[in-house]
């Protein structure tokens, strides 16, 4: 393998490593403050961190390209809504 892949090869790597230490981070922030809301009673038990990561990456992918700057705001609101606890 020549000079040039091995190079890139390598700076991929380094950037999936970095990657996944971030998204481990922000899985553990998430997790960290939907505990709290759990025990606080604002969100529902059954919700995975993983899952508003998810959301939260799909909703922030789309809102540069939306049309209506108001829907992000009513896509997030249906999210929070949607971990929210029932009375």
């Amino acid at each position: 393998m020549n000079r040039h892949r091995q190079y890139h090869r390598r700076r991929r790597q380094q950037s999936d490593e970095a990657g996944r230490v971030g998204r481990d981070q922000v899985d553990a922030a998430v997790a960290a403050l939907l505990s709290a809301t759990v025990v606080a009673g604002i969100t529902r038990p059954d919700v995975a961190p993983d899952d508003v990561v998810v959301a939260l990456s799909g909703i922030a992918m789309v809102a540069d390209v939306l049309e209506d700057r108001d829907q992000v705001s009513r896509v997030l609101d249906l999210l929070f809504e949607g971990i929210r606890t029932r009375p």
